[in-house]
């Protein structure tokens, strides 16, 4: 399915964006060319659904960003590259999503319907009605089929009040740990930078602090590529549904590791501070 490949593709940018800056030379050779791969995919997918999430990442990235101006140069700088690529009925397309109108096809009303569908089937099961069980129930209320693609109505659902409640907290408390561990590593870095001149007469300090500052910016660049591929993800699911796929326990996985791997890295930074 279009949206498929275009969130897929899309789920590397964040790693690509942020790794970019702190890779050697022909890491960043590498990057470039799936840079090149992903913006492609997410074109001539024609998925709308992969436009609009991209251009929320996009916006999320200038927010985040400690230097604005080269993010949004950046982001110009690809939208100015990419436009020229993009069939025109692609840009039909997406129009589509503010106009209601479709060029050919009923899929916007048929989404719709899908929505209603869906919101009436929530209000009347509010404790949801069981795992990838909508289908079925919107075929005996309806007699029409198809799932909701849209993940938070999928949740709702499938999983009623308590499911939604559960997710939410699942998502806030993943980006409340990687805002807190790219902060902190960020932090410590900009001390790192401080005291390098006074390590340079302290023997063989100055290696140990760049090669900590190296590691450092790797937890920062992690951090935020898993924050903004959440984000993408959940932009992702406003059209589409992922509640059962893998995307979250990879999220999961690396927030963790990064929050056991940033108390090593402060003790690092203390051991360092304390020799100085």
């Amino acid at each position: 399915h279009p949206n498929s490949f275009a969130g897929m593709a899309l789920g590397t940018v964040p790693f690509i964006y942020y790794f970019f800056p702190i890779s050697p030379r022909w890491i960043k050779a590498v990057l470039v060319v799936m840079l090149g791969f992903a913006i492609n995919i997410i074109i001539f997918t024609g998925s709308r659904t992969g436009y609009v999430a991209f251009i929320i990442f996009a916006l999320f990235v200038i927010l985040k960003s400690k230097v604005k101006k080269k993010a949004i140069a950046c982001v110009f700088v690809i939208g100015i590259i990419s436009m020229p690529l993009i069939p025109q009925d692609y840009i039909d397309r997406f129009h589509t999503i503010f106009t209601g109108v479709e060029k050919e096809g009923r899929s916007a009303e048929t989404r719709k319907q899908i929505l209603k569908d869906a919101w009436q089937i929530f209000i009347e099961n509010p404790l949801g009605v069981g795992v990838a069980a909508f289908p079925a129930a919107r075929m005996a209320k309806f007699g029409r089929f198809q799932d909701t693609h849209n993940l938070y109505l999928e949740i709702a659902t499938n999983l009623g009040i308590q499911g939604l409640l559960v997710f939410g907290l699942f998502i806030f408390y993943m980006l409340k740990m990687l805002t807190g561990i790219t902060r902190g590593a960020y932090k410590q870095i900009q001390e790192m930078i401080e005291v390098t001149s006074h390590a340079e007469n302290k023997g063989g300090l100055t290696g140990d602090i760049k090669k900590h500052i190296s590691d450092l910016r790797l937890i920062y660049a992690t951090g935020s590529a898993v924050f903004m591929f959440i984000i993408v993800r959940l932009a992702l699911g406003l059209f589409g549904m992922d509640l059962y796929e893998i995307y979250w326990w990879f999220a999961f996985g690396l927030t963790v590791a990064l929050y056991n791997i940033k108390k090593y890295s402060d003790n690092k930074t203390n051991e360092i501070l304390n020799l100085i």
